[in-house]
């Protein structure tokens, strides 16, 4: 999952910023060689957020899969994913953690 927001920027006493702006969307990539055996990489796309961006589905039908792996696949660092934008994921990868949400203390070693 990733939460979409703009980015912010302000000019303070201490010089100038950038800081997470608004939120504008929310979006999910799934990967799964059961539902996805077709697709590159065995993922889908999926944006839950309206053109808009003013208001959120419930659920979502996934991209065309051209339209978001063409990105994946070549600028990905790691099996489709941007982990090099994201020091969460980079640092879980590096503990051989799977990472499957909720508290740090439910990751589990990768056998």
């Amino acid at each position: 999952m990733k939460e979409l927001v703009s980015v912010g920027s302000k000019s303070a006493v201490s010089g100038r910023g950038c800081f997470m702006g608004d939120f504008i969307g929310l979006e999910a990539t799934i990967k799964s060689k059961k539902h996805f055996k077709d697709e590159p990489g065995n993922c889908a796309y999926f944006s839950f957020s309206s053109a808009d961006h003013k208001t959120l589905s419930k659920t979502a039908k996934a991209f065309p899969a051209k339209s978001c792996n063409s990105c994946h696949a070549g600028a990905a660092v790691d099996d489709f994913v941007f982990t090099q934008y994201y020091p969460v994921l980079s640092q879980g990868k590096g503990m051989k953690m799977k990472a499957g949400g909720g508290h740090l203390d439910s990751l589990k070693p990768i056998k």
